[in-house]
């Protein structure tokens, strides 16, 4: 197979301006520096001669020449690295080369022989385009880590924060990433380590009090030589250790502060959602016990009532016995119906690596079955893996709102569709029963489940939305949206 040529990828036009751009510049750096020893011989009050120009030329002209062409050389390439973020050690050494070559025939057309020194700035002004190039490129694969870095710790947990860090961002010295709190204590779960094996301590000792921003220290009794600790939140810091002796370079301090900043806001991220999901299990325990209240010890009290009037009446009036064993009996059904229900809605959300379409498909399934009205379950789009508490809110969201149509609606068809755009995931629940108020919502979990308002909560939490549309007789649509995250998008 033929090698792949370097050459359609080098932009000659940019390369050609910016090595006459230079050359311009070194021209008037030179110049400008003969004009100012004119100016200040003339302020002395001596004109200088042709001579006297032509000797501070040869000797001044050619150190601010040689200056000029080797700094402004090293800065536009590496300029030009940046602007293009393709080859840029080869357009460096092209931009060198251009500017050495386009000095050394000035030199051969306008001055005597070249000498010794000017060969070492020619030659440096070569070294200098490629240096530029190097550095520039040096800057962009270090940004496009921070930005992979970065990327990768959106929607992610603890554990996968600290491993994006170490992915992209740790250089070869590192030996650990963790997460510790105030008291030094590592956090072994979260922490990532390169491919061989470090015996990672239970703590490092107390963080010194008050905490902060940054600190770098060397250790002697700690299975590496220095690290470095970044403040997150008020009770847990970011722990880099690296074998180096001598610390951190000022590049990897700044790339692991840029990420921080990022990590911390997603770890209190995180301590919201376990808060939220804490409120969550608690309005559901409380709507769980006032349902068994209002419904299951209720028609028990009733149960027993009529069965002890049906036996207060067994000997005296034993013709009133048999209606009030049917009523017991009936609202033992109901009793043991209401059970069910209680039952299918505590059911779990999603098993351990199902699909969300599949969860939700089966759920309507498992509701057309027990309730006898036929669901329509349908996905457009690319199916993704999505984040759990998306995946979560979504199949909550069907439950709650199949809950509502077999309560309220009167419907007999029901459609539910799963979409995934580019940027948002959507559900949208349709039935074709007799329509409700949009503006008229059960408290927050009555009604069973949830509740429609507790679930739009839920998607808000998400920066998603929850819309009803309905007309009275025209049925209900249910429809929530949810914004992907960055690396689910489809690009």
């Amino acid at each position: 197979m033929a090698r792949k040529s370097l050459l359609p990828s080098i932009q000659w036009l940019w390369i050609l301006g910016v090595s006459l751009i230079v050359l311009i510049l070194i021209s008037a750096s030179v110049f400008l520096s003969i004009a100012i020893f004119a100016a200040s011989k003339a302020m002395l009050g001596s004109i200088p001669g042709q001579a006297e120009i032509a000797a501070f030329t040869e000797l001044f002209g050619r150190i601010t020449g040689s200056l000029a062409s080797v700094a402004l050389t090293l800065f536009a390439t590496t300029w030009l690295a940046l602007r293009l973020r393709s080859a840029p050690r080869l357009h460096g050494l092209i931009i060198g080369g251009i500017v050495a070559a386009a000095t050394l025939i000035s030199d051969i057309l306008f001055s005597p022989p070249t000498a010794p020194d000017e060969w070492v700035a020619i030659l440096l002004t070569i070294l200098a385009g490629w240096l530029g190039g190097g550095w520039g490129g040096f800057i962009i694969n270090n940004r496009e880590a921070v930005y992979r870095s970065s990327q990768a710790i959106k929607g992610a947990n603890r554990k996968e924060a600290v491993k994006a860090i170490g992915e992209h961002i740790a250089t070869p010295s590192i030996v650990l990433i963790t997460l510790v709190n105030h008291f030094g204590d590592l956090d072994r779960d979260s922490a990532w380590q390169p491919t061989y094996y470090l015996k990672v301590p239970d703590s490092i000792g107390p963080l010194p009090t008050p905490v902060e921003l940054f600190s770098v220290s060397k250790v002697t009794n700690l299975p590496w030589h220095s690290h470095l600790l970044i403040a997150l939140t008020d009770d847990e810091s970011l722990l880099v250790a690296s074998r180096n002796k001598n610390g951190f370079s000022r590049t990897d301090i700044q790339n692991y502060l840029t990420i921080a900043e990022q990590i911390g806001l997603s770890l209190e991220n995180l301590k919201l959602i376990e808060q939220a999901r804490e409120n969550g299990i608690m309005q559901e325990r409380q709507r769980l016990a006032g349902e068994i209240h209002d419904v299951l010890t209720q028609g028990f009290i009733s149960i027993v009532t009529h069965l002890e009037m049906a036996e207060s009446k067994l000997e005296k009036s034993p013709a009133e016995v048999q209606p009030l064993l049917d009523q017991a009996r009936q609202i033992a059904r109901d009793n043991l119906g209401a059970a069910r229900q209680m039952t299918w809605a505590l059911r779990p959300d999603l098993q351990s690596g199902e699909p969300l379409s599949s969860a939700i498909k089966s759920l309507a399934q498992r509701w057309s079955t027990v309730n006898g009205i036929p669901a329509l379950f349908t996905v457009t789009g690319n199916e993704q893996n999505l984040h759990p508490d998306i995946e979560t809110t979504l199949l909550r969201t069907a439950r709650e709102a199949l809950n509502n149509i077999r309560k309220h609606a009167q419907a007999d068809k029901v459609s539910l569709t799963l979409t995934y755009l580019d940027t948002l995931v959507a559900l949208d629940v349709r039935d074709n029963g007799k329509g409700i108020q949009p503006e008229i919502l059960p408290a927050t979990g009555a009604a069973g489940g949830f509740g429609l308002p507790s679930m739009r909560e839920q998607a808000e939490r998400l920066g998603g939305e929850l819309n009803i549309e309905s007309e009275p007789g025209m049925g209900t649509t249910i429809a929530v949206s949810i914004p992907m995250p960055v690396q689910n998008r489809v690009p």
